[in-house]
């Protein structure tokens, strides 16, 4: 006797649709950061193909932002251990 519970059960059309919409909207967030993304490149380097000095471009990240972004302190904590590590033979 198969005990139905474990069976995997179908979805319905209605909750397929609602899987997909919410991917959709997934993918709709997504690339709009994209897109400002590539502008902000886009405008950099053709700031700097133009001949403006690369300390007068205006919209640079800030450290403290760059820092949050790369998780400096993350990856310096890991780099120490793993240093560590290869020191203390373990």
């Amino acid at each position: 006797m198969i005990c139905r519970s474990r069976l995997p059960r179908r979805k319905t059309k209605i909750e397929r649709l609602d899987r997909l919409a919410i991917r959709g909207r997934a993918f709709l967030l997504a690339a709009n950061p994209s897109r400002c993304t590539a502008e902000a490149v886009h405008e950099t380097l053709e700031a700097l193909r133009g001949g403006t000095a690369p300390a007068s471009i205006k919209s640079v990240a800030s450290p403290d932002l760059m820092k949050q972004v790369t998780r400096q302190a993350d990856y310096s904590k890991w780099s120490r251990d793993f240093l560590d590590a290869g020191f203390s033979g373990g």
